[in-house]
């Protein structure tokens, strides 16, 4: 075990033998698991490995300048013996046909010291996925698993807790899933909000993340406007439909503005923690499947178009 020469601190480079790489791939130790890894990489059984591990905040701050040995440095403290204290951030197998060298999911992170919030954690998934993963954009699950072992790396949480309102960066992880998808995003001056245009079946709406908080906790609510104004003399009629479309939702609304006659769907979500992008991601996409569903019911009674959305 040697400390990196990689420009980071912390890490550190071991030496692993080819019995003992089949016990970290097969176990998944030091978080070295599949959802960690590019796609499409095989990792040779028949010859070792060099691995440049990273520590978790549990292994301890590491002092600087650096301790001459660290090997040393890890036997000072039993926690530090245990794999589930550090992070594989790159794998090399030079004498591999062909050679490997890759870089983790964690490699997207800075030293477990650094100052990362909830939006870092975002920015980390969407760059690794972007450049290693991209079979992965869009599939919630997934992604919601690797925001979950970052956070743990980082010492952040992103379970529902007790957390304070004012603190969650829920814009942050909206904005970082919207942009993993390959949206572009409008920040508003006023407010709390953010919006990102959707390309449908039927067509394009602007969708507008608003977050509300209270004392009781945070709403985020996404709003799409449909891009149709229903005109004055068939509003009556358009309250009614949409009342009796509301009435068998359990969590999406159709709103009709009375004054100007544009109608939008809304869907909610309470938090009572910081937000999961898989969470997000399911909110966006219900929004999305509730404004294909009621397309053609709100353009049967919408007759003019709406000239801010293009």
């Amino acid at each position: 075990m040697t400390w990196a020469d990689d420009g980071s601190d912390d890490d550190v480079v071991v030496a692993v033998e080819p019995a003992d790489l089949a016990r970290v791939k097969g176990y998944g130790l030091f978080h070295l698991d599949t959802s960690s890894m590019p796609s499409g990489v095989s990792i040779d059984p028949d010859h070792g490995a060099m691995l440049t591990l990273r520590p978790a905040p549990g292994a301890g701050r590491i002092p600087h300048p650096r301790p001459a040995s660290a090997a040393e440095w890890v036997r000072q403290d039993p926690g530090r013996l245990e794999t589930d204290s550090w992070y594989a951030v790159r794998l090399e197998q030079p004498d591999s046909e062909p050679p490997v060298d890759i870089r983790t999911l964690w490699s997207y992170l800075p030293s477990a010291t650094g100052a990362l919030d909830a939006e870092g954690i975002m920015r980390a998934i969407t760059a690794f996925v972007s450049e290693q993963r991209p079979e992965l954009e869009g599939a919630a699950e997934a992604l919601e698993g690797l925001v979950t072992d970052l956070a743990g790396l980082v010492g952040l949480t992103t379970t529902d807790g007790d957390g304070d309102s004012e603190d969650l960066d829920v814009l942050g992880v909206v904005a970082a899933v919207v942009e993993s998808s390959g949206g572009e995003l409008t920040r508003f001056d006023e407010g709390e909000a953010i919006g990102f245009p959707i390309q449908g079946t039927h067509g394009v709406w602007l969708c507008v993340a608003d977050v509300y908080r209270a004392e009781a906790g945070t709403l985020l609510v996404l709003s799409s406007a449909f891009p149709a104004v229903v005109p004055a003399t068939r509003r009556d009629d358009a309250y009614v439909a949409f009342g009796h479309w509301n009435a068998e939702q359990g969590l999406a609304t159709l709103d009709l503005a009375a004054d100007s006659g544009r109608v939008s769907l809304r869907t909610p979500m309470f938090l009572d923690g910081p937000p999961s992008p898989g969470a997000i991601r399911r909110l966006v996409d219900v929004n999305i499947d509730a404004v294909e569903g009621t397309w053609e019911l709100v353009h049967a009674y919408a007759t003019e178009p709406d000239a801010y959305v293009s």
